[in-house]
């Protein structure tokens, strides 16, 4: 069976992936962290994509640049249209037609497109994973304080350049054996986060999976604190699939913390 790759992925955010395949991308998903993560990117990069567009789905390609293309284009060798067209800008043109995106310039045109277009889906997608995740090790102050701050309680660090708070929700073993921390995260900037990280044998924490969450300032003390409904459901469902049994009591989480998560000692 074909291993889930990134084609699979954005076919699926897009509503584009037919059976059974679709089955099959879903099962491993729903198994896998890591793909969860990365299937939760391309639902928010099809997203900011789409809306790049907007402005000017609907306006009238300028005559000077279609002048330009056609001259262009009658100056290249005639191929077979099969030679000319490969499935990856197939496959890319159907994903820009899914979101309404108008195709009304000429073929010669329309390739060109196609490489503008990619280039800005790389970029957002790359600004996104840059500014908008934690994912991977754990900078310093965000590991000390999932490896010490009890669950339901604040603790405040510099995170990104700035202030940050960070509230742990639950601690859980994940199905491989490891301890795990779900948590909310609010930055300075009015951005938050919802994820889980997990401790790694050597001691570190790994961020296994975030997204972007809501937020909302106290108006009495100023400080972010979570909204009533912050939950992601992405990361909800992560953490489901990943934990063993159910979370882990109070008592037994603090004597983790001091054992440093480690149950042998």
């Amino acid at each position: 069976m074909p291993e889930v790759n990134d084609v699979d992925l954005m076919e699926l955010a897009d509503g584009m992936l037919s059976e059974p395949r679709r089955s099959v991308v879903e099962a491993e998903i729903s198994a896998d962290p890591e793909l969860q993560a990365r299937f939760q990117a391309f639902l928010v990069t099809g997203k900011a994509l789409a809306r790049l567009f907007d402005p000017v789905a609907d306006a009238p390609v300028p005559e000077r640049l279609t002048s330009a293309v056609l001259q262009g284009a009658a100056s290249l060798p005639r191929r077979p249209l099969a030679h000319a067209r490969s499935s990856a800008s197939e496959r890319l043109k159907n994903w820009l037609a899914a979101r309404s995106i108008g195709w009304r310039l000429p073929p010669a045109a329309v390739l060109a497109s196609l490489v503008c277009v990619a280039g800005v889906g790389a970029a957002i997608f790359w600004m996104l994973q840059k500014d908008r995740s934690f994912m991977g090790l754990a900078p310093q102050q965000l590991a000390a304080a999932l490896e010490a701050t009890p669950s339901d309680r604040v603790a405040d660090l510099t995170l990104a350049g700035g202030k940050a708070s960070i509230r742990p929700e639950l601690s859980f073993q994940n199905v491989d054996g490891r301890y795990c921390r779900q948590y909310y995260l609010a930055l300075e900037s009015r951005q938050a986060f919802s994820g889980y990280a997990c401790r790694t044998p050597s001691g570190e924490w790994n961020v296994e999976m975030d997204a972007p969450a809501p937020v909302r300032r106290d108006a009495g003390s100023g400080e972010v604190r979570p909204a009533s409904a912050d939950t992601v459901k992405a990361v909800e469902d992560a953490v489901h699939a990943a934990m063993a049994g159910d979370a882990i009591q109070a008592d037994r989480e603090q004597e983790l913390i001091l054992k440093h998560w480690r149950a042998d000692r």
